[in-house]
């Protein structure tokens, strides 16, 4: 008895969820698009503690606990990457 109530409580939020409509989805140019990177407060402290320093290398921007990393087209013009140095 427990068990089919729990399936019927189950199946009816489901059916609830498939009612809800979704949000709208917006696109952002590629110029104005980026990945921003926020530490943590513990990480950013023990980084602190051990004298380590977060430092951007351009186009990149760090600030605080926050890294900022644009997005760039990539060669084929169909989808996007992150804007990384080779290793």
């Amino acid at each position: 008895m427990k068990n089919r109530r729990a399936l019927i409580k189950t199946v009816l939020v489901l059916a609830a969820l498939a009612l809800v409509p979704a949000g709208p989805a917006h696109a952002l140019p590629l110029e104005n698009a980026g990945v921003q990177l926020q530490l943590g407060t513990v990480l950013a402290k023990k980084l602190k503690k051990e004298e380590v320093r977060l430092v951007a290398l351009a186009p990149g921007k760090a600030g605080g606990r926050t890294l900022t990393l644009p997005m760039t087209e990539s060669s084929d013009g169909l989808s996007s990457r992150l804007s990384t140095a080779r290793r």
